[in-house]
């Protein structure tokens, strides 16, 4: 502490860390002791970071520098050195020296662009300052604005959105989020995020059909993609719905009896997702009847 101390009261001395020449002439070398300043704004050089402005107010004064956000307030009956940091991350130590500026009465404004010492200036921008902005390319909405059902086509809302401040991602209904090598990675697709299910709110109800849905064929599962494989054995073939090239009957009895009757039920399609399964064995693959004799017993 004795070294800080030694530090401020030296500094009271000069006009450090303004940089002393004809424009810092008229500002006290004990009104600014120290600082260290954020820059974060694009600058040719450092050397023209400057104290641009002193105003004062009723109860203090603002001294304002170069770069974004760079003012600090020094409040009047508070006992010096003030220690002020700004919102940037900036900090200032302000000595006696305020108490002229305070003298001169409210609502006054001295422009001073003096320049600072660069080994005070510390820049930091460009990817240092991280996302400060998210802004979406496109934006789509559905047809329908009074419920959250979603419908197609999408239509373009042609509003682009910036997102500011505290912006937070959390995955959602096949959705996910990553950070890999600082960058932030987001995917859309099945079996992302959280998955869907019959319980989602915005889905339709006739959109809901996990009871049609086959999860298991005698307790055996899908691949990893989701999909079965049915292979035929011997004396056995299956075909696809959408192979059928004639009418079948269908399973509603009346149907049935029109196919038996008329030979052609009105049946006009078949579903392309169904799967027959029928027998191809010959006459010879069958055996005959064994005649059993008579016995005594």
């Amino acid at each position: 502490m004795d070294t800080v101390v030694e530090w401020l009261n030296e500094n009271e001395l000069r006009a450090y860390p303004l940089i002393e020449g004809e424009l810092a002439q008229n500002i006290p070398e004990n009104f600014l002791l120290d600082l260290m300043l954020v820059i974060n704004v694009e600058l040719d050089e450092l050397a023209t970071v400057r104290l641009l402005n002193i105003s004062t107010e009723a109860d203090g004064l603002t001294a304002t520098f170069s770069g974004e956000g760079n003012a600090f307030y020094v409040t009047k009956n508070k006992p010096f050195p003030q220690y002020v940091r700004n919102p940037n991350g900036s900090l200032a130590v302000f000595g006696e020296g305020s108490k002229i500026f305070f003298d001169l009465g409210n609502a006054t404004s001295i422009d001073c662009a003096v320049p600072v010492e660069p080994a005070t200036v510390y820049k930091f921008d460009l990817a240092w300052l991280g996302v400060s902005t998210i802004s979406s390319y496109k934006n789509y909405q559905s047809e329908s604005s009074e419920s959250y059902i979603p419908s197609t086509p999408l239509a373009e809302d042609g509003y682009n959105y910036n997102l500011k401040e505290t912006v937070e991602f959390y995955p959602g209904y096949n959705y996910k989020i990553d950070f890999r090598n600082d960058r932030i990675n987001m995917a859309v697709g099945f079996k992302f995020g959280i998955p869907m299910d019959c319980t989602t709110e915005f889905v339709a109800p006739e959109l809901k059909d996990c009871h049609e849905i086959i999860s298991y064929i005698n307790g055996v599962p899908p691949d990893s993609k989701g999909v079965f494989r049915v292979t035929a054995g011997e004396n056995i073939f299956t075909f696809s719905g959408n192979t059928v090239d004639e009418d079948i009957p269908d399973t509603n009895p009346k149907i049935a009896e029109l196919y038996y009757t008329q030979g052609k039920p009105p049946i006009t399609k078949i579903n392309p997702n169904a799967l027959f399964v029928g027998l191809t064995f010959l006459e010879t693959d069958l055996c005959s009847p064994v005649q059993l004799l008579p016995t005594n017993n």
